[in-house]
């Protein structure tokens, strides 16, 4: 099985996010996966690189050049021609419309970003309902905890769900 693990991602390799990461991708690797990371960040790429093994880990430093790092980690992504895109959801990018329908589209989501966006930008807020385009084709939803599962914000879309921790 050939797994592209797929997020944007910034706070560099001594994050939380980064270590879940990598456990995850050692975890599939143990296992006898194919697995290639592609990350966006504006972090030193080294230190991911060294860490990952087989990933294409790309710096971007604004908003124009975020889009073509999307660009660059779809197309990777294509490439590698996966069996499972397992997403670390973040925002809707327009070149995410190319993952390939082959591929099973597994996201996951670590917080409730239209509450988390209502309370910023009106335009990002409004922007991200754009969120439907990805998540209504997912085939499965991994949730950090109950509360996420069962929230309004993500109740219309009908892929198989998970939770994978619970916060106590």
């Amino acid at each position: 099985m050939r797994i592209v693990y797929f997020a944007h991602v910034n706070g560099g390799t001594q994050s939380g996010v980064f270590h879940k990461i990598a456990g995850q991708v050692d975890r599939w690797r143990a296992d006898g996966r194919s697995v290639r990371v592609c990350v966006a960040t504006r972090d030193d790429v080294g230190p991911w690189q060294a860490r990952l093994g087989d990933s294409l880990i790309s710096r971007y430093a604004g908003p124009a050049s975020r889009l073509r790092t999307m660009t660059e980690l779809v197309h990777a992504t294509c490439t590698f021609a996966p069996d499972v895109i397992y997403l670390r959801w973040d925002l809707f990018y327009p070149p995410m419309l190319a993952f390939p329908r082959s591929a099973t589209l597994v996201v996951e989501v670590n917080s409730d970003d239209l509450r988390e966006y209502a309370l910023g930008s009106p335009i990002r807020s409004f922007y991200d309902r754009t969120r439907s385009i990805i998540l209504g084709r997912a085939r499965g939803l991994v949730f950090v905890t109950s509360e996420l599962s069962n929230g309004l914000s993500f109740n219309r879309f009908h892929g198989i769900r998970k939770v994978i921790h619970e916060w106590y």
